[in-house]
């Protein structure tokens, strides 16, 4: 059974564990991070999370997989405050 789909994982777990998403949006974030949607927006505003909007009209933020790795190193895993 694939990580992803075991029933016994959380969320967070079962997003991270899954190795075919590229990209993350913005709700996902959240839930990997355990924070809300407007705290993962105000990072996106703040240039301390890179993201980038994609179609029309909706206009959807999207996040990098590789991008969300590396803010988790530098401001979850360093300890670092991101506010």
């Amino acid at each position: 059974m694939a990580l992803s789909k075991n029933p016994n994982l959380s969320s967070k777990d079962k997003l991270l564990a899954s190795a075919d998403f590229q990209f993350f949006s913005v709700k996902e974030v959240a839930i990997i991070l355990e924070t809300s949607a407007k705290t993962i927006h105000e990072w996106i505003k703040d240039g301390k999370l890179p993201a980038f909007k994609v179609g029309h009209p909706t206009r959807l933020t999207r996040i990098r997989r590789q991008d969300l790795e590396v803010f988790i190193e530098q401001h979850i895993k360093g300890r670092k405050t991101v506010n």
